[in-house]
This record gives C-alpha cells, sequence and structure tokens, in this order.
C-alpha cells in the first residue's frame, strides 16, 4: 500500500536504517486477564543475530499523524527480554545486523516463548515455541503458505479488475485462517483479531486507491461492500477508517465527520481519530473551511479531558492560524541556502525578493528522497502549466551532501529556481511548516502570504485540486 506515510520519506529519522518510524503506533484491548502481567520472549543463546532488538508498537499512519505512538524496546546484549503488559498487545520484533529479520506478534500477559532465526540468506525467518506460540507464528506461517503475490496497483490498470484482485488475495488469508485455527491452538481474542485484520487490510487497499485516483473513481460504486470491522487491536481498521473520516473527506464535511467520528467509532479509536481530523485540515492550511474547523476545535478543547487530544488540537490550531500570513524574520533571516546557478549563500528573504509580486509553489525534496525524485520525473508538464499561470516554482533540498543534490537536479531537469537549505535538522523554515515528510510543497500568493501549508502534489488526481485552487490565487 503507498499510504501518504509510507510514500514519504521521514525526515526526523532518516537516519534510522532500523525503520523503527515504519511500526509507529499501539492500540490496547480492553480485556484483561487474571494471568501474571509479564511477558517473557527469549531466543536460542548460541543466535549471534542478536546484537540488537527492537520491540516495536503495530504500524498505524493514524497514530504516526497524531503523535500519540509508544516507540517500543530496544534490547542489546542479551537474548531474553521481559516487559510488564496489561492488556493484549499486538507489536512487531524485528533486528538489523548482519541480516534482517522481522515479525508481528499477538502477545498475551503471562506468555513465555523462545524463538530461533532461521538464516535464508538476505533476512531471516522468526520461529517461535512455547505458550501461545501459534499466536507468533501466525503471519510468517501466512507468508510462506499463500502463493498469491500481494497486490498492489499499476498505473493502467483497471480499478475493478484491482479489486478482485485484492478480493482473491483476501479469500487466500480467510482460508488459511480457517486452516490454521483447525491445525493450532489459539484464543478467540487471537482469531477475532485475525479475521478482523484480513478485512480491514481489504478495505484500506480499496480506501488507499481511492485516496490516489479520486478524480477517477466512482467512489462509492468501488466501495461498495466495504465494512471497517472495530477491533482495537487491528491497525488497519484505524488506518481505514482515517481514510473515511478524513484523508477521502471534503472540505464541507469537518464537522459531519467530527460528530461520526464521536458516534459511530470505537471509543479506543476517537481521540487519535478526531486529533487526526483537526491535524489533517490544519495542515492544509485552507481558510475556506476556517469556520467549520474552529467549531470543531472549540467543541474539543470545551469538552474532551483527553490530554492526547488538547495537546494536538492546541499545537495545530495555533499552526493554521499561519495560513493567510507572511513569514517572520526569524525565518525569513536566519533561513540559509545555498543557490544551484552561482553556489552563493543566500538568505530566504534574499530568495523570495528574487520572486518580488509573483506567486510561488515551494517544492520540498532531496536527491535520496524516491518519491520526490518520482515527482519530479511525472510533474514537469503540469509545472510548465503553472509557470504559465504566473507561478513560480521554486525548489529546496533537503539534502545535506551538496554534491548528490546537484547530481539529482541536473538528472531531474530541475536546475531552474533550484536552492539547498543549509543546517536542514535545525532549519527555522523547515521547524516553522512543520516539515517532517517529504515532498512537502507550499502555496504562497503574489504578496508570498501563506496560501497552503501543505499544497497538494503537482501529479495525478491532486494537480487538478492545486489548479482549482491557483485558479482563485
Amino acid at each position: 500500500m503507498s499510504s501518504p506515510v509510507l510514500f514519504a520519506y521521514n525526515l526526523k529519522k532518516m537516519k534510522n536504517r532500523i525503520l523503527i518510524a515504519t511500526f509507529a503506533s499501539l492500540l490496547f484491548a480492553s480485556c484483561t486477564h487474571e494471568n501474571k502481567n509479564i511477558a517473557i520472549i527469549r531466543s536460542e543463546a548460541d543466535d549471534s543475530i542478536f546484537k540488537e532488538i527492537h520491540l516495536a508498537p503495530y504500524c498505524s499512519m493514524a497514530n504516526y499523524f497524531a503523535q500519540s505512538f509508544d516507540e517500543g524496546f530496544i534490547f542489546s546484549g542479551d537474548s531474553t527480554f521481559s516487559w510488564k503488559i496489561d492488556t493484549v498487545e499486538c507489536r512487531t520484533i524485528f533486528c538489523h545486523s548482519d541480516a534482517y529479520f522481522w515479525t508481528s506478534i499477538f502477545v498475551t500477559p503471562g506468555d513465555s516463548v523462545s524463538f530461533k532465526t532461521v538464516n535464508k540468506g538476505d533476512y531471516f525467518d522468526v520461529i517461535f515455541e512455547g505458550k501461545n506460540a501459534a499466536h507468533y507464528n501466525y503471519e510468517l506461517e501466512k507468508r510462506n503458505a499463500i502463493q498469491l503475490e500481494e497486490p498492489h496497483p499499476t498505473p493502467n490498470i483497471d480499478q475493478y479488475e484491482y479489486k478482485k484482485q485484492l478480493q482473491a488475495y483476501r479469500a487466500e488469508e480467510e482460508k488459511f485462517l480457517e486452516k490454521y485455527k483447525k491445525q493450532n491452538k489459539v484464543t478467540s481474542e487471537f482469531v477475532d483479531y485475525a479475521s478482523a485484520e484480513i478485512n480491514n487490510k481489504y478495505v484500506l487497499s480499496l480506501y488507499d486507491y481511492v485516496y490516489s485516483n479520486k478524480c477517477k473513481v466512482d467512489v462509492e460504486k468501488f466501495l461498495e461492500g466495504t465494512d471497517i470491522v472495530q477491533n482495537a487491536l487491528s491497525h488497519s481498521a484505524i488506518d481505514a477508517l482515517l481514510y473515511k473520516y478524513v484523508m477521502c473527506a471534503s472540505n464541507s464535511d469537518i464537522e459531519k465527520n467530527f460528530n461520526a467520528i464521536q458516534t459511530e467509532v470505537i471509543p479506543q479509536f476517537r481521540p487519535t481519530l478526531t486529533a487526526n481530523l483537526v491535524i489533517w485540515f490544519a495542515k492544509k492550511g485552507d481558510t475556506s473551511y476556517k469556520s467549520a474547523l474552529l467549531n470543531v476545535i472549540n467543541q474539543i478543547e470545551t469538552t474532551s479531558k483527553d490530554s492526547m487530544l488538547l495537546a494536538n488540537v492546541k499545537e495545530y490550531k495555533s499552526f493554521y492560524s499561519l495560513t493567510g500570513t507572511a513569514l517572520p524574520d526569524s525565518v525569513l533571516n536566519n533561513t540559509r541556502l545555498i543557490c544551484y546557478q552561482d553556489n552563493k549563500e543566500i538568505t530566504l528573504r534574499q530568495l523570495l525578493k528574487t520572486y518580488e509580486n509573483s506567486a510561488i509553489y515551494l517544492d520540498f525534496w532531496a536527491s535520496w528522497c524516491g518519491p520526490c525524485r518520482m515527482t519530479n520525473s511525472q510533474s514537469k508538464d503540469n509545472k510548465h502549466e503553472l509557470k504559465d499561470k504566473g507561478i513560480v516554482v521554486a525548489y529546496i533540498s533537503m539534502d545535506e551532501n551538496t554534491e548528490m543534490w546537484k547530481k539529482a537536479a541536473k538528472e531531474d531537469e530541475v536546475v531552474e529556481n533550484q536552492y539547498c537549505l543549509l543546517d536542514v535538522n535545525s532549519s527555522p523554515l523547515r521547524n516553522y511548516f512543520k516539515i517532517m515528510s517529504i515532498p512537502h510543497f507550499v502555496l504562497f500568493n503574489k504578496k508570498h502570504e501563506i496560501v497552503l501549508l501543505n499544497a497538494p502534489r503537482p501529479i495525478d488526481c491532486s494537480f487538478f485540486e492545486l489548479k482549482a485552487i491557483v485558479e482563485k490565487l
């Protein structure tokens, strides 16, 4: 799935090859157990791969956006680790040393398992033994058993052919689960979770396709027959709900969807989805829905007692207020850049002065960012169209290696209006716009006031959205 989080390159952790940010969430079930609330995992003593083990929260876009995640645990120098848990958890265990392994695990209080790693060359399989080992081995055995390749949309695939492929893969997963629960000792809780996750992963793939192809899809017909199973442990459930109530919502749906989240969504998901609703529209920075968004924020501030939700609302209410304003002197004067053409160092103030009385579409990218490079390749005609409408397309690279920046800019034929940001990690500009992933785009009007804090991309269906906004400038 090519969701926004997985599609964009994360800047906060771009140097961390272990990819812990990919697993940035944790959802807790409401059930309790009488067992001792400790889970223990051991490796074989002679297993040399154990230099550092990560036990990470399970992946969810929703928790990542709303900053409501647990970073997980890192165990070094030992092959046994234990931790206290009060309810069932879904986590990912992974390691990156001489080779790489990972698997998702379903953990209950009182579990005690051991596992060994089987060398497969570039990666390791992970095999568990002990109490509830079947819960731990499920993902690996499913991957090995299903012969079908998991479907991914290709540029020219028919939408309903893609849906059929997803349905066929879902049927294979369901068939495997039925066989697995007959052959192994698994709890009803685990079966409920696994069944919900199979369904929700299918629904999530459909919503992801709709989000990326909204200008080409009959949404109601394409999503016909889909139902999100709101199992509290299913990370795909909360992400599918994120698409439904937030990412695929129109600007006019903010208040309606806020009310729907409060009445249609299980309590475990409500704070995170509500926070995402505010963050998503605040980060876009469009003033067309200002009244609706502020009404929602006011309701949250006056009725909610959830500290995570209130903290997110406070932060992004302030961020949204930047729309329609000019950049402050602290950002203009202290943001340092290098100009591609003459290799001179300039300030952001000097950059904007170059394009006085012109609207600017600012493209944040980097040579190492695959999605950025793809956007450069696919957006050439669309960017020429913006230029014909009087919009300056200017590039700010987040590269720390200026030679790689120049090489990539030349290869991608984006040397005009090209700049490289100095002091990337501490740059006032990056912090001001909360740029945590790229590509990222900001739109300014002729007075260099912010029109959109997070503008649509200049490709695919997003470009139609961008053009409609540009027409109003």
